[in-house]
């Protein structure tokens, strides 16, 4: 059941992220409800489960959107690793730990997508740091309390080993 919630989750909000072209003022604004989906189920099933939802998530979004494949996939899994190594090592309910990740994860696939274009041969402007990142980051800050609010009520982000762990339960029981 949980894997069905999710592939149903990660398909409406990939429909959403590229079906729908959001603009204020002269900004456009990238809607990332699949990334932050992966970062907050990656908080609390740890990196394994992580990066695996990453990387389903990442497909789904390359195969739906004109992105070449593989470039959501990449960062996605990446992402979802790295965010799912915080589990059990400090409390990830928290609202400041999550937004603390939106921040890190989102700077980390900008730097990712930054070196994929310069890879490729494409320009670098200054101006896609003002016009893309920061736009960016305060829209993933805005939807972060909602896509928590949405990932509990459908009880996916509910793990009980999400915690920290004691000193003899981390060394002694394992």
């Amino acid at each position: 059941m949980f894997w069905i919630k999710v592939l149903v989750s990660f398909f409406i909000f990939s429909l959403i992220q590229t079906k729908i072209p959001m603009q204020i003022g002269f900004f456009p604004l990238s809607i990332d409800l699949v990334f932050l989906s992966v970062l907050f189920l990656a908080l609390c099933y740890g990196e394994k489960r992580g990066f695996f939802i990453g990387l389903v998530g990442g497909l789904l979004i390359d195969i739906i959107s004109i992105a070449p494949l593989g470039f959501h996939t990449l960062g996605y899994a990446l992402c979802g690793y790295l965010a799912g190594k915080w589990q059990g090592k400090y409390y990830t309910q928290s609202i400041w730990i999550h937004f603390f990740v939106v921040i890190l994860m989102t700077s980390l696939f900008f730097v990712l997508s930054l070196m994929i274009k310069a890879f490729y041969g494409e320009v670098l402007l200054g101006t896609e740091f003002v016009s893309f990142f920061i736009p960016l980051i305060l829209m993933n800050l805005f939807l972060t309390p909602v896509m928590r609010f949405y990932l509990r009520c459908l009880r996916l982000t509910y793990n009980p080993y999400s915690r920290i762990q004691t000193h003899y339960e981390r060394y002694v029981t394992h």
